[in-house]
């Protein structure tokens, strides 16, 4: 969903997708769209670009650490992320309710704040399918 949503709006987006099966069929959806590439590849062992970048993700839950770890340790950090993600694990690294170590210890270089809470249905691409 999110790349359908940044292609139709023109960007240039790279896509990393871990799963072949989703690889396969996300290559095939986007096969007459110049400006998307689908890369198989696991993000967190995947180099980050040089250039300026933002990043739109809905992250895994069992690596959301090591992605975050990665994004907030990064040589060339990315100019804004946009993470969906546990509602547990946003508030770890916002530090709220209370203040956690992660969040001090990026607070002087990040501004992390939660920007839109989802509801599980927000994320069905089928209207008729519901939890």
């Amino acid at each position: 969903m999110l790349t359908d949503r940044l292609a139709s709006w023109g960007c240039h987006v790279i896509a990393v997708e871990k799963d072949p099966l989703l690889t396969n069929y996300l290559r095939r959806r986007f096969a007459q769209t110049p400006h998307v590439q689908i890369l198989k590849c696991d993000i967190v062992h995947m180099p980050l670009p040089a250039c300026n970048y933002k990043v739109f993700s809905n992250i895994p839950f069992d690596v959301t650490a090591s992605i975050m770890s990665r994004l907030t340790r990064a040589k060339n950090a990315p100019d804004d992320a946009y993470l969906v993600m546990q509602r547990e694990s946003a508030e770890r690294f916002i530090g709220s309710p209370r203040c956690t170590l992660i969040a001090a210890l990026t607070f002087p270089w990040f501004d992390a704040t939660v920007v839109h809470e989802f509801d599980r249905r927000d994320l069905c691409q089928d209207p008729v399918w519901r939890w």
